[in-house]
């Protein structure tokens, strides 16, 4: 709750921003946004695909295209749901690194400073901000997510969290390029609960990583 009510108190004011910038081509000018389309092609193509901008992007983000048009569902060309949206995926964010700390330290006080530092923390501002910046809560969320759920599965062995993992991982990977690096954290996590990583474990998540890599590629 405390989380929540910072991250509202501060991001307020943000709530009433315009479109500026790449909101305009990957969302109010975007015909796949304003207009009824297969969201298939949201994977298909890069992050241009139906902007009016010129030639081709060298992003690859679906997840976050198909949420600028899930906000267009529900709120055409307001900029205000697309803001409250940033702000939601900022506030998931912030709940995960409180998550992720506690299962770390199982440490609530430890775990509940720091997801309230991340939360007001000024270096936020532009990806909370800016619509076209929601790539880095999305991203945030879903590397943190798999991380938490591995370091679970390391606790307990249930499958379940490792498929689920794996999972975070896919969808991390569909938000933003910097979580390839996310299988390189998978094994400090080994190292940090004194587990040698094991190519049991570790192949699914390169194997990911590979995929995703030929996927951008083409």
């Amino acid at each position: 709750a405390l989380i929540t009510l910072l991250a509202i108190t501060v991001y307020w004011n943000s709530l009433h921003g315009k479109f500026i910038w790449d909101d305009r081509g990957l969302i109010k000018n975007n015909i796949y946004i304003a207009q009824q389309s297969n969201i298939s092609v949201f994977f298909t193509h890069d992050m241009n695909v139906g902007s009016d901008s010129s030639g081709q992007s060298n992003y690859y983000r679906p997840l976050q295209m198909l949420t600028n048009k899930i906000d267009y569902i529900f709120w055409g060309l307001n900029p205000f749901g697309y803001h409250l949206t940033n702000l939601f995926f900022h506030i998931l964010a912030a709940f995960m690194v409180f998550w992720f700390v506690e299962t770390l330290f199982t440490n609530r006080m430890v775990s509940c400073v720091t997801s309230l530092l991340f939360v007001l923390h000024p270096v936020h501002v532009e990806t909370v901000s800016y619509i076209a910046g929601r790539s880095d809560p999305l991203v945030t969320f879903f590397m943190l997510l798999s991380l938490t759920l591995y370091a679970k599965y390391i606790l307990r062995y249930r499958r379940s969290l490792y498929i689920f993992s794996l999972l975070a991982f896919i969808l991390a990977l569909l938000s933003k390029e910097n979580s390839v690096i996310l299988p390189f954290l998978i094994i400090l996590l080994d190292y940090v609960y004194g587990r040698k990583p094991t190519p049991q474990r570790l192949l699914p998540f390169f194997g990911l990583l590979i995929g995703f890599m030929f996927l951008r590629h083409f």
